[in-house]
């Protein structure tokens, strides 16, 4: 009788888990779905959950549509996390760092909503100077060597 509900209870925790996949489906999130799926069919091997489970991976594995979604939610992160350190590079006043990332975003998700906004930052962006650059970083040596003596710059 306690293997019977300890079975029970294994599937209602796979099942719990399989509804959260599915809602991470619903949004768009199918690598996380993925992961609850998988902890279904590793903590629940001998459950109707785990083969509802390995069902689901099997249709996301191998539904085209899917794939696609898959891939185009996968760029869209990649170009968000690129275009937040631009971001943060820019914040740092690292601009040559900054304008690093933005043209990576351009060029290589020209047609998500995150290459325009990277345009956008780039225009917004410091001219490069190689003198200019070259002069700054002589006037910060400067000045730490006359901090570290004491002097006032």
């Amino acid at each position: 009788m306690k293997a019977l509900i300890r079975t029970a209870m294994d599937n209602a925790r796979g099942e719990l888990l399989i509804e959260q996949a599915q809602m991470y489906e619903d949004v768009n999130r199918f690598d996380d779905a993925r992961v609850c799926y998988k902890q279904v069919m590793d903590k629940y091997k001998e459950t109707p959950a785990a083969k509802d489970a390995e069902a689901a991976v099997e249709k996301i594995r191998t539904d085209k549509k899917l794939k696609q979604t898959i891939e185009k939610e996968r760029a869209a992160d990649e170009a968000r996390r690129w275009l937040d350190l631009g971001e943060r590079f820019e914040k740092a006043e690292m601009p040559e760092l900054a304008r690093e990332q933005y043209e990576k975003v351009i060029k290589q998700h020209a047609k998500t909503e995150f290459a325009k906004t990277a345009k956008e930052r780039l225009e917004k962006l410091p001219k490069a100077d190689k003198k200019g650059d070259e002069a700054k970083s002589e006037k910060g040596k400067d000045e730490k060597t006359a901090a570290a003596d004491g002097k006032k710059p």
